[in-house]
């Protein structure tokens, strides 16, 4: 890390269901310390959205759905970009971490990203979304459903 800064916190409120791993209850870092959260999800999936990827500069996004009152930012609020209508993405405004996503369609929740977990091994998904727009050098081959 540079410039002294010590690592965003996104925490759990509780497990994921079913999930009975301890480490989810620890802060789990994203950079820079200037954010957190606490969350409870309520799905995990990967996306391979054509948005998500520029979004986040990788071949597909791994996402946490949490149902809003479920969540809270407990340090500071994050930026936000409008990246299409009705659409945004949150980020930490000293560091640039990709935090979040929301949308009009997808009301009454937020989708935090996996990969800013301290342990993104726990992360649990359970299907592929948008998978029509994976690129062609993606080879999933996790017996995952494909929507």
């Amino acid at each position: 890390m540079t410039g002294g800064h010590r690592p965003c916190t996104l925490r759990w409120s509780t497990a994921p269901e079913g999930c009975h791993d301890p480490t989810l209850l620890r802060p789990l870092p994203v950079w820079c310390g200037a954010l957190a959260c606490d969350a409870a999800p309520l799905w995990q999936a990967h996306c391979h959205c054509e948005s998500c990827r520029r979004a986040t500069a990788s071949g597909f996004t791994s996402f946490l759905g949490v149902a809003d009152g479920a969540w809270r930012w407990t340090g500071a609020k994050p930026a936000t970009h409008g990246s299409s209508p009705g659409v945004w993405r949150d980020f930490c405004g000293t560091c640039g971490t990709p935090m979040a996503y929301r949308a009009t369609r997808f009301p009454g929740e937020m989708h935090f990203y996996a990969a800013t977990l301290d342990h993104p091994e726990a992360f649990a998904p359970t299907q592929h979304v948008h998978s029509a727009e994976a690129l062609p050098w993606i080879a999933l081959a996790d017996g995952l459903p494909c929507r």
